[in-house]
């Protein structure tokens, strides 16, 4: 996550505020609010959000990265750190991908706890 960041800055390619508002959200404090929750117990609900913000993630990924039309598209990133920027996108979306499955299978394996 911290190299795409920077391959936004590389790539001079910056977010709005409703997509920085979005990152802060999901990406940081909603697996920060998961580790609370686990930490505390509510393994089911940490997984959850967990699992949560990981799809969240990555459909938001997906759709600014690869889908709509916009200033983060791939296609539309040129210059010295557009390289960066688009095979950071495709990692990120892999390892959110993998969180998501990861997720959704200890929330399934934990469906009968608190």
């Amino acid at each position: 996550s911290d190299s795409h960041v920077w391959s936004h800055d590389g790539a001079a390619v910056p977010n709005t505020l409703a997509q920085s508002l979005f990152i802060v959200a999901v990406v940081f404090v909603a697996p920060l609010l998961a580790v609370v929750l686990l930490a505390r117990g509510s393994i089911h609900s940490g997984i959850a959000m967990f699992s949560l913000s990981m799809l969240g993630a990555l459909i938001f990924g997906v759709l600014f990265h690869f889908v709509l039309d916009t200033p983060d598209w791939c296609s539309h990133v040129r210059g010295v750190g557009s390289q960066a920027f688009c095979v950071s996108a495709v990692l990120l979306a892999a390892v959110e991908v993998i969180g998501v499955a990861w997720g959704g299978y200890c929330y399934r394996a934990t469906r009968y706890d608190p």
